[in-house]
């Protein structure tokens, strides 16, 4: 994997030039140079709210059970690919991957109006943040019990 040089051969002689590059994408996870992961949220936002564009498009009456299955088949796995390596923890960032969540959740019908947290306690899902804080707990046990082998 490279990260922040990418090189470059010139057409003639035979200097080598190096070429900054700002992001590298690796596995699916966007590497940039400064090591915040603000590409990543953006375009795995970017990916996650096209799907639920399609997914509206299919579907025009949702109930709490429809959403939950097509949620989390479709959108959330976007939403949360590599979490075990990154953890967004800047706000902006946080609130990008968040407010996907916040506006899918607005599709079911009878509780669009009401706050984000009421609408989560009906569908019974958590926050984002709060699904990657527990899983980096668990990671934390497992490695810390000797039961997840990190060699």
């Amino acid at each position: 994997m490279q990260s922040g040089f990418r090189v470059k051969l010139p057409e003639t002689g035979s200097r080598l030039t190096l070429e900054e590059i700002k992001t590298e994408k690796d596995l699916g996870v966007y590497f940039s140079s400064d090591l915040k992961w603000r590409t990543h949220c953006q375009h795995s936002a970017a990916k996650a709210n096209s799907i639920l564009g399609q997914l509206r498009q299919a579907f025009h009456a949702w109930n709490p059970q429809s959403f939950i299955s097509l949620y989390t088949a479709f959108i959330r796995p976007h939403l949360e690919y590599a979490t075990s390596v990154l953890n967004p923890h800047r706000r902006a960032d946080v609130r990008i991957i968040e407010n996907i969540q916040k506006r899918a959740s607005k599709l079911v019908g009878r509780i669009r109006d009401r706050s984000y947290q009421d609408r989560l306690a009906i569908l019974n899902l958590t926050t984002l943040e709060s699904r990657r804080s527990r899983g980096d707990l668990i990671s934390h046990y497992k490695i810390t019990n000797g039961l997840l082998d990190v060699n």
